[in-house]
């Protein structure tokens, strides 16, 4: 069959530049937001003009020439984890996190189908998806089990559903399920939970072939135009099969190192995108040349995307690298699709923002102008927290197997390095206050490492917990410590910093705290409430119980005046719920003054404004939302 050639598209949707990208799709109550999500899955317009980004966040579309925004689509629920467009351009398919599909009508801008996979299946995400070459039908895979839905893309209505739904996928992270029409549409093409490969002839509905011969972790298939040849790639090299006989054509061992994602051109010629921790390229198979090569020294790549008319698009931890059609040069542009953070603060004046993350060093946004990129320091190390010196200094502290560093963050030597001498010891957490260089330390042993101040040792080695400290935290008078085994024997202590003395009758079973900025009251985030410890009596003062929807409240932080508390919960599949809750309460009552949904999963961490004014929430959509607090907070509080 031979598809009607695409028409250049003439979008709905182009918006002036003078509009901040980064107020676009804002939930109420939002001033801005900082970052974009992180790209999950990319497509190209098949006229080779736009490219659109499937984030946690929603659908990003970019003007390929210059890789700047002109849309935010699907931000109602978010977490995007697919793309698809129609052969003829005039449809975008999206799937999420949720099992939901949708079909958009491209030049209008307005869904013309959805699709529900939790009909069906109990494991719900939406691997991939593919138009058929008359675009007319749209097959999905999940990510967590073996049925495959061929749709009506116009209508919604299932067609043909291959599998059975007791077919579960028993990776909880789930698989990429790569599928793909022949170009005539008969056969459909996909990849099995076992790693198999079936082909299916949609005329007769009966499966005419299983592929086992790919002994590696299959991500990409891809039909021939000329439907001779079906070729798959991924962790495990290249190989090529023969559409009349099922016997393996070809196998390119070349391939064997990196991930692979294969295209064909529309003349035929068969291209590997691979993508190791810092390298991405793309090669001519048959040839055995590679065309395009990028390379980052730090960091790993989030994705990237080769089309049938030669254009090649990577998106790295700090910018787009662009390869247009016929061309050896490539483009950078920065962008702002950043990791999710794991810690927040504020600089003084509360224009500038620093932000953590677990292995990718600190990031710092200008908030005046919230939608240009923010500066990345790459620091070695993993579970990077920032804080913030007497002197407005932003400081970093990281963990490198049983070594603590802290970092003044834009030097290059760290201003302390800690090492534990037991060298079968592993830092598991780590905590610094900048008052007076005081940091503690959790080991995989269960062992708390305290040291004094910049010319101090160590203070105190004490036997915390049975199984590894996970978190640590100082209060800001750096009197107590509190340290809690989360994973392993679920408990948590709180320490005397001076004496090394436990304080009796702390609460277990907590997954998070806050001191207050006095370090009298600790907030305890549970799974259903809040506890609010007072540290000098020794006892619960307040429970802060939540609702259903709102459980998990594990992001907490207490305003400059300590009069109110913000928590962010954590999203749970099965509470059905599309944004997650951040609550503001008032100390002394126990009152939920407020609550703001905008995140459509985990919120990591909290952090006000120095005069409490603002509140910014970073969330594992990998963007922060920042909350206008004015209306809430009482005027005549002293900040």
């Amino acid at each position: 069959m031979v598809t009607k050639p695409c028409e250049e598209l003439n979008p709905f949707f182009h918006i002036s530049g003078n509009i901040d990208a980064a107020t676009w799709a804002l939930p109420a109550g939002a001033i801005f937001r900082l970052g974009r999500g992180r790209v999950r899955a990319m497509a190209f317009s098949p006229d080779g003009t736009y490219l659109a980004a499937a984030t946690k966040i929603g659908l990003w579309w970019y003007e390929l020439a210059t890789m700047q925004p002109i849309a935010l689509w699907e931000t109602e629920r978010g977490m995007v984890s697919t793309v698809s467009f129609s052969h003829n351009g005039q449809w975008i398919a999206t799937g999420n996190d949720d099992g939901i599909v949708k079909v958009w009508d491209v030049r209008q801008g307005v869904c013309i189908a959805e699709m529900d996979r939790r009909t069906h299946a109990r494991q719900l995400g939406v691997s991939r998806l593919a138009f058929s070459p008359d675009n007319r039908c749209l097959a999905v895979t999940g990510t967590h089990d073996a049925i495959v839905d061929i749709w009506n893309a116009e209508s919604g209505t299932r067609l043909i559903q291959f599998y059975s739904a007791s077919q579960i996928v028993s990776n909880s992270c789930g698989i990429i399920r790569p599928v793909a029409f022949s170009p005539d549409r008969r056969l459909l093409a996909c990849l099995n939970p076992t790693d198999s490969i079936s082909v299916w002839d949609l005329n007769a509905d009966v499966c005419i072939a299983t592929l086992t011969e790919y002994t590696g972790v299959a991500e990409s298939l891809c039909f021939s135009p000329c439907g001779r040849y079906l070729a798959v790639g991924g962790h495990g090299g290249v190989q090529v099969w023969d559409t009349n006989t099922w016997e393996v054509y070809r196998t390119y061992a070349d391939y064997d190192t990196s991930r692979v994602s294969l295209a064909y051109s529309h003349d035929g010629g068969l291209y590997a995108t691979e993508i190791s921790d810092n390298t991405a390229s793309v090669g001519d198979v048959e040839q055995g040349e590679k065309r395009w090569t990028s390379v980052k020294k730090i960091g790993s790549f989030q994705c990237a995307q080769f089309s049938g008319d030669c254009q090649f698009v990577v998106v790295g931890a700090k910018e787009w690298t662009v390869w247009a059609t016929g061309s050896s040069q490539s483009h950078k542009f920065p962008h702002s699709h950043t990791t999710f953070p794991d810690s927040v603060v504020f600089s003084p004046d509360g224009k500038t923002l620093a932000a953590g993350s677990w292995n990718d060093g600190v990031k710092v946004w200008n908030i005046t102008y919230p939608s240009h990129p923010p500066i990345h320091f790459d620091l070695p190390g993993k579970n990077h927290c920032v804080s913030l010196s007497p002197d407005g200094t932003f400081l970093a502290t990281g963990i490198d197997r049983n070594t603590v560093r802290i970092w003044n963050v834009g030097e290059t030597t760290p201003r302390r390095t800690l090492a534990l001498s037991e060298k079968d010891r592993v830092v598991c957490s780590a905590a610094f206050s900048p008052r007076s260089n005081l940091t503690a330390c959790g080991d995989n042993k269960g062992n708390l490492h305290l040291w004094g101040g910049q010319h101090e040792g160590k203070r105190h080695i004490l036997t915390a917990h049975q199984g590894a400290v996970d978190f640590v935290a100082l209060s800001p008078d750096e009197r107590h410590l509190v340290s809690m085994s989360v994973y392993d024997a679920q408990d948590s202590q709180l320490w005397n910093v001076e004496s090394g003395e436990t304080v009796d009758m702390f609460p277990n079973n907590i997954k998070k705290i806050a001191f207050s900025p006095c370090g009298h009251k600790i907030a305890c985030g549970m799974q259903k409430e809040i506890l609010l410890w007072d540290v000098n009596r020794h006892r619960t003062i307040l429970t802060l119980p939540h609702a259903q929807q709102s459980w998990w409240p594990f992001a907490l932080a207490f305003s400059p005046c300590g009069e109110y508390l913000a928590s962010g919960a954590w999203w749970h599949r099965g509470m059905r719920i599309k944004k997650v809750a951040i609550r503001l309460w008032a100390v002394s009552t126990g009152e939920n003054i407020a609550t703001f949904r905008g995140h459509p999963t985990d919120v990591q961490c909290l952090a006000f404004s120095p005069d409490g004014m603002v509140l910014a929430s970073g969330s594992y959509d990998n963007t922060f939302l920042l909350w206008n607090m004015k209306p809430y907070l009482q005027t005549n509080v002293s900040l």
